[in-house]
């Protein structure tokens, strides 16, 4: 997050400036081992 108040005449009006950011990974997990069962 960032905030800041030297655009054009933002200090002057006693303004702040908010900016934000995310950044989101979608996880997809995998099974370590795949197991098959034969003979049942």
């Amino acid at each position: 997050m960032q905030t800041n108040n030297a655009h054009n005449d933002a200090f002057q009006l006693n303004q702040t400036a908010f900016v934000a950011e995310e950044r989101l990974q979608l996880g997809v997990t995998r099974p370590a081992a795949i197991v098959k069962v034969t003979g049942l």
